[in-house]
């Protein structure tokens, strides 16, 4: 289900629970976005689009599998746990939850929970870009600022930009110097905001364009807001 926003600035919210999807027994993926029509709305002039947006929970030794082809990249966040990434069954990295994973070419990618009671989550996000030769793949670290809107991944040569923040109730943050013709993906991890003049609750997320800074407000305790740039 998707609403518009109709305004100065072109919004999409999409709403949570909207396409949920369970693939099998132990696996449950959040598809925020993943409509053709999204993709052709929504692909950047700087050539990105947005193949894939999901929220995955994975159970105790369960799988979530994804390919990569040449002119494709992922973006993996552990939010609960960390995951295992395998290529044709062989281990290749560890991302835990203070870390990012930049993945690319990779023809069969598994993502494994390795752990044997715990559940895990993350936030996977799969791009395309068909005018940039894909850097390899690699993780980094992520660092929280309190309160406040901090970058952990970017790159110029992809036009990309991931930025997270952890707010308290009521405390209200504006993101400047945004590019005009960039996509802004924001998604609510968890707790409650108002985004655009609109409530997101956990796992909602609003497409914004054309917009070059925007207002939000945390209305709870220790919630948290990924914004994606491309």
């Amino acid at each position: 289900m998707i609403f518009f926003i109709m305004r100065q600035t072109q919004s999409k919210l999409l709403i949570r629970n909207s396409n949920k999807i369970v693939q099998n027994e132990g696996i449950f993926i959040h598809k925020i976005i993943s409509d053709a029509t999204v993709h052709e709305e929504f692909s950047s002039v700087n050539f990105n689009t947005i193949l894939e947006f999901s929220a995955v929970t994975l159970s105790a030794q369960q799988v979530f599998r994804t390919n990569l082809l040449a002119n494709q990249f992922a973006i993996i966040l552990p939010i609960i746990g960390g995951v295992e990434l395998l290529n044709q069954e062989v281990k290749f990295a560890f991302i835990g939850t203070d870390e990012i994973g930049f993945m690319a070419k990779i023809d069969n990618l598994d993502i494994f929970n390795p752990f044997k009671s715990e559940t895990i989550h993350i936030i996977f996000l799969k791009l395309e870009n068909n005018f940039r030769k894909i850097p390899q793949s690699n993780k980094r670290k992520i660092v929280f600022k309190p309160e406040a809107m901090a970058s952990f991944f970017y790159s110029k040569f992809l036009n990309l930009k991931l930025s997270i923040g952890q707010f308290n109730a009521r405390q209200e943050s504006k993101l400047l110097n945004l590019k005009k013709k960039n996509i802004e993906l924001i998604y609510n991890i968890s707790g409650a905001f108002e985004v655009d003049n609109k409530l997101l609750e956990t796992n909602d997320a609003v497409l914004l364009t054309d917009i070059e800074d925007f207002e939000f407000e945390a209305l709870t305790n220790q919630s948290i807001l990924l914004v994606i740039e491309c």
